[in-house]
């Protein structure tokens, strides 16, 4: 395999340093808190315009405020979405294209993993149901190519 820049201790700051994402529109799912947070603060500073896709509108109000305390230019913005629930995920992506009238980049941050086992709302197993993978197997998927 070829050389690459980066590694499992490349930071989402090393990824974007150089990029311009002015006027960009990006989706980061899952943005509340941890490496979402952290993703969605960074483009927000190369400039994109964010939409965090987050569950817990509280939380993610919390990432905004934090994320424009630091950023006072940063277009950050919350349309709730919860992967476990295909109804939550169809609102999303209705409110997204009312609002939107385009999507560059998807980041599927989102996801849960060695937790008990449990369904979505929609009988899908919760690991495979809230994950928003890049595949047409994620039940969410279909929802997120209406986006693009």
């Amino acid at each position: 395999m070829g050389q690459h820049k980066y590694g499992k201790r490349t930071t989402a700051a090393e990824v974007c340093e150089g990029h311009d994402l002015t006027g960009k529109v990006i989706i980061v799912t899952g943005a509340n808190t941890g490496i979402g947070k952290e993703t969605a603060r960074v483009l927000a500073k190369a400039g994109a315009e964010v939409v965090m896709g987050c569950r817990n509108e509280e939380r993610a109000e919390g990432a905004i405020k934090d994320i424009t305390a630091e950023i006072p230019s940063a277009k950050v913005t919350n349309i709730r979405l919860d992967l476990g629930d295909l109804k939550s995920v169809k609102a999303f992506a209705d409110e997204f294209l009312s609002k939107y009238e385009r999507l560059d980049i998807l980041i599927n941050n989102a996801g849960v993993m060695s937790c008990p086992k449990m369904v979505t709302k929609d009988g899908f197993d919760m690991q495979f149901g809230e994950c928003a993978s890049p595949s047409p197997h994620s039940p969410p998927f279909h929802y997120f190519l209406s986006l693009a």
